[in-house]
């Protein structure tokens, strides 16, 4: 059924990551870039076959800034 990740639970909510807020709009469908090696430029297609079996094709969100803040390593995210 595509798996479930954190985030695709996040979609419609305002989450926070240390002083920044941002509102998860919809999950991110990917393309045949994220086959692509970015250190040597290798290709791997299993990477997006396995997205599109496992994830329906989708890994990742895309978001809207709600409020501007500094994130940092390490800060937790909340769904405010």
């Amino acid at each position: 059924d595509g798996g479930d990740a954190p985030e695709d639970a996040w979609v419609g909510e305002v989450i926070q990551i240390g002083e920044m807020q941002m509102r998860v709009d919809k999950r991110d469908k990917r393309c045949v870039l994220i086959n692509v090696d970015p250190v040597t430029t290798e290709k791997n297609p299993l990477i997006l076959r396995s997205v599109a079996q496992e994830r329906n094709s989708c890994l990742g969100v895309y978001g809207t800034t709600v409020r501007p803040g500094r994130v940092a390593l390490g800060d937790s995210v909340s769904i405010i």
